[in-house]
């Protein structure tokens, strides 16, 4: 493994797409208003810290 998990290119493994894409994940909560939060996140504390339930809506992003 190279430096902050990424593999070093040689010649005979060559970057793959999945090697700069990470899944993403989006989540929509209803919310009575804007939330500013600079820190990371676990979803899960997240929730609880805003008082939000159960999320609206949802997509995740996985490249092939």
């Amino acid at each position: 493994m190279g430096r902050g998990g990424w593999q070093e290119e040689t010649e005979e493994r060559r970057p793959s797409l999945q090697d700069y894409v990470w899944d993403t994940v989006c989540l929509v909560y209803a919310q009575s208003g804007c939330l500013f939060c600079t820190e990371p996140i676990k979803i899960q504390v997240f929730r609880q810290t805003y008082g939000l339930g159960t999320p609206v809506a949802g997509t995740c992003y996985h490249p092939e």
